[in-house]
C-alpha cells in the first residue's frame, strides 16, 4: 500500500508517524523509534499507553491495527524483532528472518 492509500485508510493517525512506519516497513528507517512507536511495534501496549500523549493513547487501537496490516510479522511483536529489523536496515551483514508466508511460498515453488 502506498502512503496515500494508508492516509486514506487511517486518516486519524499523524502523518509523521505513518511516514516513519512506512520507512520502517520498507527497510529504510536507519535509527531507533521513540518509545511510543517502539512499544507499539513490540506489542507492548501497556508501555505504549503509559508513554503516549493523549492523542496517541486515544489512537492506540488504530496504531495496533495499522501495524498488523502494514508491518511484516518478522519486524513486529517483540522488542527483539524490532531491534533485529532496525539492525538489518543499518547493517547489510545482518539479515532479518523471512516472513513465514514467504518461506512457505518459496518452498512450494
Amino acid at each position: 500500500m502506498t502512503f496515500a492509500d494508508l492516509r486514506a485508510a487511517y486518516p486519524e493517525l499523524p502523518e509523521v508517524q505513518v511516514r516513519e512506519l512506512l520507512l520502517y516497513r520498507d527497510g529504510a528507517h536507519p535509527y531507533p523509534f521513540e518509545r511510543f512507536l517502539t512499544a507499539v511495534l513490540a506489542n507492548d501496549l501497556f508501555t505504549a499507553a503509559r508513554v503516549a500523549d493523549g492523542t496517541n493513547r486515544r489512537l492506540l487501537a488504530t496504531y495496533a491495527q495499522f501495524v498488523v496490516a502494514v508491518i511484516p510479522s518478522t519486524a513486529r511483536g517483540s522488542y527483539d524483532a524490532v531491534q533485529l529489523a532496525l539492525m538489518a536496515q543499518n547493517d547489510s551483514s545482518v539479515t532479518a528472518p523471512a516472513e513465514p508466508w514467504r518461506v512457505a511460498l518459496e518452498v512450494a515453488t
